[in-house]
């Protein structure tokens, strides 16, 4: 269910608010303290010949960020009231330090990572970097505003949008074009979420996909006009991606345009009577292909090298004997998954042993973790590249059936609709279900952010198994555990000490089976051991207080951590 925050006042409210507010203070400082520790560690970094201003500005720009989000954030923990007339997400908070932060965070750490491995990386994480920071102010004016009567709000936000534009560029070498156009994405990305899926998103979270899509669609638009001769990019700005993150990146975008052109014709499918949704449904499908091969595949292609998309991915399945295994192993593990979820609104007698009588119950829950912990366990330690490229192509298809079931379209968007209802609970309160979504996301972030082909220490590559050890273990375990054996309660959450204890246990164990089995870890000294240890503790912890869905922050959370601090 949805929770609409309105307006209103009164001592009484007052007071109920300031106390609800405790749990929520601990996710917040500890997503503040990260990032500013984050941001202070680059910034602090005098051994490398930082060659532009910008690359030396963006930390600190981010640092104030970082304040500024902390000292906003307790403001509005204490005065929830002032956000006005938006239905979210019911959660006890809206994670506001966590949204803003996050990303920007997680880009940081990498930044501090290509100072070791990849300084021609500098430019172009710096300018997502001073991005992403720009867009914290930018929700923070939001939300200020948005208590403010219309049409005052609109042009305060604007006016502040556009200062806040104006000093990055004054006293910073970022382009002024990137960050416009970044900024007016995101500034009609979030409402339109916001208001067209009522309820599916908390403030944090809203502020995250945000943020990611605004993020991915200006590096889009940034690489075709530099391969298409439209602009030209400088040397810092010209990094090649990884085949994976051009397909994730160009599939996102290719879903997301599709959308946007076909949008008349969505419009037919939501409004139009039963028997014409048929003809409106094959429409939009036809569109989307035709949109798809003139349009997304030949800018894949052009980003690849002039390599066609299918035949990299053939290649990719086919043309190693590991990889052919693992697609064998994966597509019999997806199939039981598939099975697990029909089985639930199946008659026939072959289901019946895998029905259960409460699907959204825990353990449920728990067994597709369980699932996407072997998925990806197995194929970081064989072929991360490779789980990349297939994280990507799933994606792509949990994102185009998501959009089939939530319009209801033809032909299989009503049967869709059907089989995930079972499984919905209190966090699939609007009408997009996103949890498993998420899931997928938590996993894959880092695997596609790590820059595997650059050399560096060792230990760094323990940050791939961030999702594999926070969500398949730590999650997992926390929430079994406390099931099982919680007696005694965090301050002001649900959650329980004993579940969070053996979580942090069993996440130990597991890096510390990882670092044993993966030849491409070295022995890690004890210094690195007590850098593991805190940073799974504070993962620890965010698991416990946060309110938001978990699946989204706690991989790149611990991701961040692990990648700057190893």
């Amino acid at each position: 269910m949805a929770t609409q925050v309105q307006g209103g006042g009164g001592l009484k409210k007052f007071v109920s608010e300031m106390k609800g507010s405790n749990s929520r203070m601990v996710e917040m400082r500890l997503v503040c303290f990260t990032g500013g520790v984050i941001g202070t560690r680059v910034l602090l970094l005098n051994d490398i010949d930082t060659q532009t201003q910008v690359v030396s500005l963006s930390p600190f720009v981010f640092l104030i960020a970082c304040l500024l989000t902390l000292l906003f954030s307790t403001w509005l923990d204490y005065f929830p009231s002032r956000l006005q007339d938006i239905t979210f997400r019911r959660a006890n908070g809206q994670s506001i330090a966590t949204g803003c932060l996050l990303p920007a965070s997680v880009c940081c750490g990498v930044f501090h990572m290509a100072y070791q491995h990849a300084p021609n990386l500098l430019g172009c994480l710096s300018l997502y970097l001073i991005l992403l920071s720009v867009l914290c102010f930018v929700s923070i004016l939001s939300t200020v505003v948005h208590a403010i009567p219309y049409p005052n709000s609109i042009v305060m936000y604007n006016l502040g949008t556009l200062l806040i534009c104006y000093l990055i560029y004054t006293y910073t070498q970022v382009p002024l074009l990137p960050l416009l156009v970044g900024v007016a994405i995101y500034s009609v990305l979030v409402p339109s979420l916001l208001y067209r899926f009522p309820g599916s998103f908390s403030i944090g979270e809203v502020i995250i996909v945000g943020q990611g899509l605004t993020l991915l669609i200006l590096d889009v638009l940034l690489q075709l006009a530099s391969q298409f001769k439209l602009i030209k990019l400088s040397p810092e700005l010209s990094f090649i991606h990884r085949p994976s993150v051009l397909y994730v990146e160009l599939l996102t975008f290719g879903v997301l345009l599709c959308v946007v052109l076909l949008l008349p014709v969505l419009w037919k499918i939501v409004s139009s009577p039963a028997q014409e949704t048929r003809l409106w449904s094959a429409t939009f499908l036809l569109g989307s292909l035709t949109i798809g091969w003139l349009v997304v595949l030949p800018c894949l292609k052009a980003l690849l090298g002039g390599r066609h998309p299918f035949a990299v991915t053939i290649y990719a399945v086919v043309g190693r004997q590991h990889t052919l295994l693992l697609t064998l192993c994966w597509s019999l593990l997806c199939m039981g998954a598939g099975l697990l979820v029909c089985a639930q609104t199946s008659s026939s007698p072959w289901l019946m042993a895998l029905k259960s009588n409460k699907p959204s119950s825990l353990w449920m829950r728990k067994w597709f973790h369980v699932l996407a912990f072997l998925v990806y366990a197995v194929g970081v330690a064989v072929d991360a590249d490779f789980l990349g490229l297939a994280a990507a192509h799933m994606t792509f298809v949990f994102l185009v059936l998501e959009l089939m079931r939530v319009l209801l379209m033809w032909p299989i968007g009503q049967w869709l609709h059907d089989v995930l209802e079972p499984f919905l609970d209190a966090r699939d309160s609007g009408p997009l279900v996103l949890t498993h979504l998420y899931l997928l996301l938590g996993f894959s972030i880092p695997v596609w952010l790590y820059p595997l082909s650059y050399s560096g220490a060792a230990a760094s590559k323990l940050a791939l198994y961030a999702g594999v050890v926070s969500l398949g273990v730590g999650d997992s375990i926390a929430s079994v555990a406390g099931k099982l054996m919680g007696k005694h309660k965090w301050p002001g959450t649900q959650k329980t000490l004993e579940g969070s204890l053996m979580a942090f246990f069993m996440q130990m164990i597991t890096i510390a089976m990882v670092i044993f089995i993966d030849p491409g870890l070295n022995s890690f000294s004890y210094v690195q051991w007590i850098v593991v240890g805190v940073s799974v503790t504070m993962t620890t912890l965010l698991e416990a207080y946060t309110q938001q869905i978990d699946n989204l922050i706690l991989g790149p959370f611990l991701f961040t951590l692990l990648i700057a601090f190893l």
